[in-house]
């Protein structure tokens, strides 16, 4: 949480409980992690890459950077 907390605290990230977006992204990778693991088809280390980005960009959205 110390990184989403220093992010919003320098305007990269909006604002909101930061242990809970800490929180949230860890379980994505988890859970993500383990599919690609098992050998999932559907969950490939390039679209779990991509949902993670995309998580972290809605974080930036409404951002005052």
């Amino acid at each position: 949480a110390g990184i989403i907390r220093d992010g919003q605290d320098s305007g990269q990230l909006r604002g909101g409980d930061s242990v809970q977006f800490a929180n949230t992204l860890i379980a994505m990778i988890d859970g993500m992690a383990f599919q690609v693991l098992l050998g999932s088809q559907n969950m490939t280390v390039q679209r779990m890459k991509a949902t993670c980005l995309a998580y972290v960009e809605d974080l930036r959205q409404g951002s005052t950077t």
